[in-house]
This record gives structure tokens, sequence and C-alpha cells, in this order.
């Protein structure tokens, strides 16, 4: 998605010296200005593009082929801020892995009964 990369992008550049609100503007409800949505089964194209960009700010700062693209300060800082902002990304992260859960556990249980049929 080339929006999570620019997000990315960004946000290595910017987060959290310069992007303070990084966390607020990509992890809050569409109706309060971010890209989560407030039903994210039903409607993931922000929650998918959120992710992403999660995924590869990760990526750039913890894996070690990513490692020599940015400096370790750079890294460091942004890993900090990540930290900061953890309250706020996880406990959306599990109210979307409980309701994708349900889904999953849900076809799991209709398809049982069919073979049971």
């Amino acid at each position: 998605m080339k929006l999570a990369a620019f997000l990315s992008d960004v946000a290595i550049r910017d987060f959290p010296q310069r992007w303070t609100n990084f966390g607020n503007e990509i992890f809050s409800a569409v109706s309060n200005g971010g890209l989560w949505s407030d039903d994210p089964v039903s409607d993931d194209t922000g929650v998918r593009i959120g992710l992403e960009c999660l995924k590869i700010i990760t990526e750039d700062c913890t894996d070690s082929d990513f490692n020599a693209r940015i400096s370790t300060t750079r890294r460091n800082d942004v890993l900090i801020g990540l930290n900061e902002i953890s309250p706020q990304i996880l406990p959306l992260l599990f109210a979307l892995l409980s309701s994708q859960y349900g889904i999953v556990a849900n076809a799991n249980n209709t398809l049982q009964e069919m073979q049971a049929y």
C-alpha cells in the first residue's frame, strides 16, 4: 500500500518530535479524523493502512535487514515514541483480533455442523 509506505516514511522522519500526534491521527476513529474505522470488520481500509504503516515502521526500526536505512539515534527515538503510544494501539488491536476470532470461530462451527449433517 503506497499510502501506508508514505505515512511510515513520514513517521520515521518526523515521529515523535515533529509529528507528536501520529498515534491520534492514525489510530483514532474516522469520526475523530483518524484512519481507524468504527467498525473494522465491515470497513477495513483505514485499519489496513494503519496496520501496514505500523508494520513498516517496526520493520525499519527492528529488522537487521532494514537497520541501515535509518540511524541508530533516529531508530531509538521512533521506538520510544511507539512505546509511548502503545496503550492507544494495543486495545484497538485486541478488539480487532477479538472480532476476527469471533468470525473465524463462527465459520468453524458452521463447517463442523455441515460436516455432521
